[in-house]
Parts: structure tokens; sequence; C-alpha cells
């Protein structure tokens, strides 16, 4: 403030003295040339001409005081702003949180960035003194060498970019920052102000839930979702191998006796044991609470048996837990790829077959030769056991998510259901469904569905704002059975959830029988729900009548997917049904995508959505919702 008074009063200063100069001058000028002109032409002085003209020197330095003022009073303030304004930068310069940099791009060097300043935070990131970074490359303290290039193309093109690197900082560790570049007019001259941010928590923070995701935090070992995905990137690469699937028999009587942190610890142990098994060329999983899983890189049977023989030789020895000794009863299955299973649902239901049949005969471990005859005998168990599975809360959802090729935005979820039988394990959905149906359990089993299915896409709303479609299989029998509509709407009314969240697939088979199809679907429809064909190209559709369905939305069996790329057969086929779709105003679905190439192709063939393990496996409602929330904060 003083500084600036200071001004003000030299500005006057000045003004004043300008002012009184031009009035003297003027005075002068006036006086004189009167008295020189009468002198040379011998002329006698009007001393009217005189006033008037003292006069005008005087009216003309008052305007000249006015605009003189009102001009230096501009001058001023702008001077003003401008050392504010650099007080103002030098400020959050210096005192910012963050990493602060001012280069230049060199006009010899074009991709080499100068540093002119940095503060003390990005100095603190380097370990080198401002002195010492000072004229040195940018491209100096960069670990990633290759994101240089794209960084200084982007700031050329749009003048700002944001990337994440890597720095190298003290004792040649390295920091991973987040840096927002943008360009900037300084003292006439272009440069680039970098922002650094310093990231390492929120990689550590990222780290730890990549980890719980992947593994299971008692035991240490990778977790379902790992072996999916290991078991996908297996099936893909084609190279032979075989699947164990391990289960520990009543372990429910173990944590009634000993508790939930007795338990842990009893499978901790067990864990251990099984890790003595583990060769070079296998992995081993913790599934869940009473199963264990291991990819074996070996599809020979006799290397595999020996395998087995060892796990039962460790599992043979007692646990000891709070000075008692527990004998786990253990029995395993196993199935080898090809051989027992192209893909990973057949491959797994055959291991988990030889697990039943391993249960069913009371041996250990057998390889899934299981006849006719077995099947029946598991069908039989499997029937009398599903009844208890609602009473006994036993079944649950699983989501597989279904990505826009348009947007990259996950638009909808497709509702799985599982067993999880307490003795059995998981069963999967093909081998307890069928019997369902044939022993008319389907509709009771449907009901919970559509219940759940409503109950946790609210609950995805109230608790994470998360609005996405969730989208349930109705059976047959469902579809045709008198309370359809009424189940629908009391579940829509009970979870209080806006009917178009809510997604119906429905097989190829209801539009033969067209007219009654067409009036369900119609009040359907008035509901506010939408309507999906599911597994499109594998039964009888009647064209003329499909199109007279209130559908949203056609989905393509995931057999027409699998050889997209190699077979031009499927690739015509799926042509032909997104034609046939948009024609028909309907989005497309595309099942059971893995590869970057089916993607790629599935978009030169317009394409709307995919689904399948390329995106994710199907998985919890909790790790939907992290999946989501993920998903969520990258688009943003």
């Amino acid at each position: 403030m003083d500084m600036h008074k200071q001004t003000k009063d030299h500005d006057s200063l000045s003004l004043k003295k300008i002012v009184l100069i031009y009035l003297m001058t003027g005075y002068m000028w006036v006086i004189a040339s009167d008295l020189a002109l009468g002198w040379i032409i011998n002329h006698r002085i009007n001393i009217f001409e005189t006033i008037k003209g003292v006069s005008f020197v005087t009216v003309t330095s008052a305007l000249l005081a006015i605009l003189l003022k009102k001009y230096i009073g501009q001058i001023v303030q702008a001077k003003h702003n401008a050392v504010a304004s650099e007080e103002k930068y030098i400020e959050i310069f210096h005192t910012a949180n963050d990493g602060i940099v001012i280069l230049q791009l060199q006009d010899d060097e074009p991709y080499c960035m100068r540093i002119l300043e940095v503060n003390e935070v990005f100095s603190k990131y380097v370990g080198d003194k401002p002195i010492v970074i000072a004229n040195r490359s940018f491209d100096s303290y960069v670990v990633e060498k290759d994101k240089l290039n794209d960084i200084r193309r982007a700031i050329k093109e749009k003048s700002y970019c944001t990337a994440e690197v890597s720095l190298f900082s003290r004792a040649n560790k390295r920091l991973p920052v987040e840096i927002s570049f943008r360009q900037f007019q300084r003292h006439d001259e272009n440069v680039i102000v970098a922002v650094v941010r310093d990231i390492s928590e929120r990689k550590r923070t990222e780290e730890h839930a990549r980890y719980i995701t992947y593994h299971d935090v008692p035991t240490g070992l990778p977790n379902g979702h790992s072996f999916y995905d290991m078991l996908y990137s297996k099936i893909n690469d084609k190279a032979e191998f075989s699947v164990l699937v391990l289960h520990i028999e009543r372990f429910e009587l173990i944590q009634d006796a000993f508790g939930r942190l007795g338990s842990n610890n009893i499978m901790v142990q067990i864990a251990e044991l099984l890790k003595h098994c583990v060769r070079e060329d296998c992995q081993l999983f913790r599934m869940d609470n009473i199963s264990f899983s291991m990819i074996v890189n070996n599809s020979q049977r006799a290397y595999v048996e020996s395998i087995a023989a060892d796990i039962k030789a460790q599992l043979e020895k007692p646990i000891c837990i709070e000075g008692e000794e527990v004998w786990p009863e253990v029995y395993l299955g196993y199935a080898q790829y090809p051989v027992n299973g192209a893909d990973t649902d057949k491959l797994i239901h055959h291991a988990y077959t030889a697990l039943f049949h391993a249960k069913d005969v009371g041996v250990t471990y057998i390889i899934d030769e299981v006849n006719k005859d077995n099947d029946a005998k598991k069908k039989i168990l499997l029937a009398s056991e599903l009844k208890k599975s609602l009473i006994d809360n036993q079944l649950e959802l699983y989501f597989q998510p279904q990505l826009s090729l348009s947007s990259n935005g996950i638009i909808g979820v497709e509702a799985l259901i599982r067993w999880k039988h307490p003795k059995l394990g998981i069963i999967p959905p093909a081998d307890f469904i069928p019997i369902a149906e044939e022993n008319g359990f389907i509709l009771a089993i449907g009901k919970w569905v559509m219940y759940e299915a409503c109950r946790l896409a609210k609950q995805m709303q109230t608790e994470h704002h998360l609005f996405v479609p969730i989208s349930v299989n109705v059976s047959a029998k469902q579809f045709w059975h008198h309370e359809l509509l009424d189940t629908i709407q009391d579940a829509l009314q009970t979870s209080q959830l806006e009917a178009r969240y809510l997604v119906l697939e429905i097989t190829e088979s209801i539009t033969m029988k067209a007219g009654q199809g067409i009036q369900i679907s119609t009040q359907l429809q008035q509901l506010g729900v939408k309507l999906s064909i599911d597994d499109f190209g594998t039964g009888f559709s009647s064209f003329a009548y499909l199109k007279k369905l209130p559908l949203s939305e056609l989905k393509i069996d995931k057999s027409f997917i699998q050889d997209l790329v190699e077979s031009k057969t499927d690739r015509d086929i799926v042509q032909s049904i997104i034609s046939l779709a948009h024609h028909l105003q309907l989005d497309v679905v595309a099942e059971g995508v893995e590869t970057e190439q089916q993607i790629a192709c599935l978009i030169e063939l317009g394409c709307d959505i995919i689904q399948g393990y390329y995106l994710s496996r199907p998985i919890p409602f909790e790790q939907l919702v992290e999946l989501l929330k993920r998903h969520h904060a990258q688009s943003i």
C-alpha cells in the first residue's frame, strides 16, 4: 500500500511539473511573440490580444492536466496490477503443495524441454537443488522416455496435456507422478507450466486394491478371479493343461466348533500344506471358503495323478488348532484341456463333475471319466438338494458387465445365478438349471432371482450412486406362467426400482407362439421393463413375428463369436444378425467376447455392445460395485 501511495505521489508531482512547464512556456511565448511582432513591424501591442493568448494557454493547460491525469492513472493502475499479479504468481509458485516446473521448448531441439525454473516441492521430488535443476533437460528426470514424444506432440497440437510418468528421485528411486502441462505467454515468450503431483499414495492404494481383488487375504494365494483370468489365458494360448478342484468336506462343522478365526487358521494351514505340492509348472488358487483349485501346465494323466497323490499325502497329516487335532476330509477332481472341455465353462463343469463322482464313490480324487450312470446319480443327488437351496440361502447372484463399443462405458450387467452348496462347493448353472426345469423348481428359483436382482440393483443406486440396468434371464416356463406380470410388478414395488432399470432376457422359442407372446410382451413393455432376445441364432425364430415384439435388444450367441475372426461363415452370420437387428431398431449385444481381435471385428461389423471374459468373468456383487466404480473413475 505504501509503495502504491508513493507511486501515485510521484506521478502527481510529475503531472504538476508538466502543466507548470506548459503554462510558463505558453505565457512566455504569447508575451514574447507579441513584443517581437510589435518591434519588427512597429506595431502597437494590443493588450486584449495578449490576454486572449494567455487565456488560451490557461484553458489548454487545464485540459492537458485532465487528460494527463487520466492517462497516468491508467498507467499507474496497470503497473500496480502487474506487480500484484507477479507477487501472486510468486506466492503460488513457492507455496503450492505440488511441484511446479517452468519449461521451454527448444527451437533448435524441438523435442527437448529445457527447465527454466522449479519450486521447492519439485526440488524435493527429484533430490536436486533448484539452481542445479535449472537449464537442464526435463527429459533427464523422466523414467519413461517413450512417453515424452506423445507429451510434446499433445502440447504442440492442443497446448495442454496430462500424463502419468515416473521421476528419478533420490537414491535412484522412482516417484510416480501425474503431470499437467499447459502453454502460457510470459514476458513475450511461450513457456510451458508443468504441475507435478505425487501419486505414490494413490498408486499404493490401487496396488493394494488390485492385490485384494486378485488374492485371498488370509492365505495370500491368488483367488478365483485370478484363476479364471489364467484359465482364459491358457485356453486362448491353446496349450494343453489340467485343472484340479479341491473341496474340504464338512467344513461347516469346523466353523461351528472353532468360529471364524479358528476356521481361517485351519484354512491357512491347509494352504501351507498345499503349497508344498506346487511344482514349477503349477499354480494354486483359493476359490472360496471351502475350495481350492490348481492349474497344471501338463495334461498327462500320470503326472496330474502324482500331484493329486502328493496333495493326499500332505492332507493326511492332522492340523492343530487350539490344542486339538483336526483331520480335514478332502476330495479332489480334475479335468484335462482340451480332452474334457474346449472352453472355460465345459472344463470347469467336468472338473466339478469329477469331484462329485469322487464324493459319490468315496475316493479322494478321480479323473473325469464319469459315465451316464454317474450322471444319473448326480442328477438324483442334486434334485434332492435343490429344494434346500432357497431355504438355506445357498443361491447367489453373480454379475457380468456389458460394455458399449461406442462410448467405452459399462451400460448394463447380466445377473447369473450360482449355487454354493455347503458340501459340494460351487455347482455350475449348467448342472442344476436343467434339473430345476425338469422338477418344476425353476419357477421358485426364477422368482427368487427376480426379487434379488431388483433389490441389488436398487442397492447399487442408493448406496453407491451407480445407475446401471440389470438383465435377468426368464425361462420359457416363467414367461408363460400366469404369475409372471404380478411377480415382476411386485419385485419392482418391493425394491422401489424403476422399471427402466430392469431388462428381461427371453428365448427365441417365445416367438413361435406369436399371438400370446406379443400380448405378454406388450404388457411387460407397459410396465416399463425392456425385453431382449437371448442366445439369438441357436433357436427357431419367426422373423414375421419378431418385428412385432416390443424388443429393445438382441444378443448374439457366443457360439458365433468364438471363431468370428477365423471363420468367414460365422462372420457373415454375425453381419446378417446385426443388419437384421438394426433394421428392427434393436441394439446388438455380442456374448462370449474374449479377445481384442474379436472386438475389432465386431466394431467393423457395427456391433453395439459386448459381454464376455475380455471385460470380466461373472463376479459377486461386491466385486461388481468396485469394478463399476473404477470404470466410472477412469472415464471421468
